[in-house]
């Protein structure tokens, strides 16, 4: 990813392990930055349910918001809610449970 610096090039990573950090590292810090620009402004949820490629149903939570700054509307992903099965009933008892 990065040839020209010295350190990061020696970085290997696995699979797990960058996505964990990406998850827990820098995905809190983005996710409460994104918390604090939505409390400024009016916003909106959109959800979809999506299947990957083993067989787990999840749910794509993505938040529609108007930046003052950019002046446009933005979308960007909140969550990624791992589902207890992908019917309606399922989508909403993972919501109550996890709400």
């Amino acid at each position: 990813m990065f040839p020209d610096d010295k350190v990061l090039s020696k970085v290997n990573l696995g699979r797990t392990k960058c996505s964990n950090i990406i998850r827990y590292g820098f995905g809190t810090y983005l996710t409460d930055a994104l918390k604090k620009r939505l409390s400024e402004t009016f916003w909106s949820l959109v959800i979809d349910e999506t299947t990957d490629v083993s067989t787990v149903s999840q749910l794509a939570v993505m938040v529609h918001y108007w930046d003052k700054c950019k002046k446009r509307f933005i979308v960007e992903p909140f969550d990624l809610i791992d589902l207890i099965d992908g019917t309606a009933k399922g989508i909403i008892s993972t919501l109550i449970l996890d709400g």
